[in-house]
């Protein structure tokens, strides 16, 4: 599966830091595979904003990451991103990974 620089920020960002040891390994594995390098940081001038938390760079470098997501990783993400649903809080900016099946069910069920 290919990730945005948005998307692997919008997952960093939103996915629970809290829960079962089992949940945390999962989180672990799963930050692993899609934090950024510093190299790319440095690269794509990734800086957030002190004041609004806002994080920018710049988009005409920005490349997909090809991240290979176990299944239990990418039901650890339908879990966190389907209760920011449920809470009404899910931005139309992350549309793009319900398109992908990382929102709601799993496709083919």
């Amino acid at each position: 599966m290919e990730l945005s620089v948005y998307e692997r920020i919008f997952l960093l960002y939103t996915l629970p830091k809290k829960g079962s040891l089992e949940d945390m390994v999962i989180y672990r594995d799963i930050e692993e595979k899609i934090r950024m390098s510093q190299e790319e940081v440095t690269d794509l001038k990734i800086v957030t904003n002190p004041e609004s938390g806002h994080v920018s760079w710049d988009q005409e470098k920005a490349q997909d990451k090809k991240t290979d997501l176990t299944d239990a990783e990418q039901d650890f993400i339908r879990k966190g991103l389907g209760k920011i649903a449920e809470d009404g809080e899910f931005p139309l900016q992350a549309l793009c990974l319900y398109d992908k099946g990382l929102v709601g069910e799993k496709k083919g069920k």
